[in-house]
């Protein structure tokens, strides 16, 4: 949780800062909430991996 508080706020507000700048290859202000709902799906897919190996090992 640590580690998120450190790396969310500035990668968040790069990538805001990227898709909404001058030179930004496309208007994109919702890009953060994309952003962070990629990386949540990531997270999920690997706890669910994770839990079905826990319960396959226990069976």
């Amino acid at each position: 949780m640590s580690a998120t508080s450190i790396i969310g706020p500035p990668l968040m507000t790069t990538t805001f800062a990227y898709f909404t700048g001058d030179n930004a290859p496309f208007q994109f202000p919702g890009a953060p909430f994309l952003l962070g709902a990629v990386l949540m799906l990531i997270s999920a897919l690997l706890s669910i991996r994770h839990f079905k190996k826990r319960k396959t090992a226990q069976s």
